[in-house]
């Protein structure tokens, strides 16, 4: 699993990133509306929604359910500050839609919802020794979601991946097309290696 996260900057729009995403190969991609202007968003987000169907990616929304539901998009991701608790989400998106969930400890993996979420996401952390702590947490509580680390490099990736995680959920920090071509094939290399050791 491969998650590209986009929010929108003072360089280039959020339309400008996913087509700069898109043509990298991305096959999802996060979108985080939260600084756009409301009376815009929709609009923005069913475009950008018709760009990934042509590409056949995967878009979801952070933390907004109500422009989730409104745009259809595949499904919502919940930050640490999502208004919303995973349980409702969960009622007002239905069973179909992707959800996730952010946590940054190994500590908050107990109180997890054990139906609502279709993937955990690990972001904050700052040592190795915590992603296989939740691992491990998750496997003895029963628990079989997936489990994503958040990035802002790929420079930890291997030992990340190495400590048991599934995917990785990366910021848009680069934009330049050549780059992103080639850290995207990196990457899926990467995770598709871990991926069958595990198997």
């Amino acid at each position: 699993m491969l998650q590209y996260i986009i929010k929108s900057n003072n360089t280039f729009s959020l339309k400008d990133n996913v087509k700069c995403a898109l043509e990298g190969g991305c096959k999802w991609i996060r979108l985080d509306v939260s600084l756009m202007e409301s009376d815009d968003t929709e609009q923005c987000v069913k475009d950008i929604l018709a760009m990934c169907k042509k590409h056949d990616c995967i878009l979801t929304i952070e933390d907004d359910v109500e422009i989730a539901k409104q745009t259809q998009v595949d499904g919502v991701h919940l930050t640490k500050i999502a208004s919303i608790s995973p349980v409702e989400a969960r009622k007002q998106l239905g069973e179909e839609p992707i959800l996730g969930m952010t946590i940054s400890e190994a500590n908050e993996v107990p109180f997890l919802p054990r139906t609502a979420v279709d993937y955990i996401e690990v972001s904050d952390c700052n040592e190795i020794q915590e992603y296989t702590k939740i691992v491990a947490q998750m496997k003895q509580t029963g628990l079989e979601e997936p489990v994503v680390a958040r990035l802002n490099d790929i420079t930890a990736v291997n030992e990340v991946m190495a400590a048991g995680i599934n995917g990785i959920a990366l910021m848009n920090n680069l934009s330049h097309m050549a780059i992103l071509n080639d850290l995207i094939s990196q990457l899926e290399n990467i995770v598709e290696q871990h991926l069958q050791e595990l198997d």
